[in-house]
């Protein structure tokens, strides 16, 4: 009888282990992305805002249009290479080497009226909650406003 409690709490144990590590694995590996759209004073700016975790490193784009002040249309195409930790589901970012890829129109004066500076700054840093969905999505958060609902895509 007491190998079969033993076998037990053993299986419990193991069945705990696993499931707590699939969690912490969840936080850190995954990807998802959305719309996202911004204007301040007659500027505005309409992407694709798609955010890739991996482990402790992230990849953050932006791909989309910028419409500046004189109403020009200019393409918008920035990567942003990240490290992260996340604490209650809480993420903070900070910028390691952020690239505008060749097509990319967008100044970063231009940039800066719309958006953090870690989108076109290197070391800068940034702070979203990230909550999970039950269907697998996202809602990310820029303090208690949401910024984007995220839909997985790994």
């Amino acid at each position: 009888m007491s190998k079969k409690i033993f076998l037990f709490f053993l299986a419990f144990a193991l069945i705990n282990s696993l499931y707590i590590t699939f969690r912490f694995y969840q936080k850190r590996h995954f990807s998802c992305s959305s719309q996202y759209y911004t204007s301040q004073k007659n500027i505005s700016m309409k992407a694709i805002f798609r955010l890739v975790f991996n482990g402790s490193d992230g990849v953050a784009t932006l791909t989309g249009d910028v419409k500046d002040e004189q109403g020009r249309h200019l393409a918008l195409n920035r990567q942003i290479n990240f490290t992260f930790k996340e604490r209650n589901s809480i993420y903070f970012m900070q910028s390691v080497k952020t690239l505008r890829e060749s097509y990319d129109e967008v100044d970063n004066e231009t940039f800066r009226q719309l958006i953090s500076a870690f989108f076109y700054e290197d070391r800068a840093t940034i702070q979203y909650k990230i909550i999970p969905q039950p269907n697998g999505d996202f809602v990310v958060l820029n303090g208690v406003l949401p910024l984007a609902y995220c839909s997985r895509t790994s």
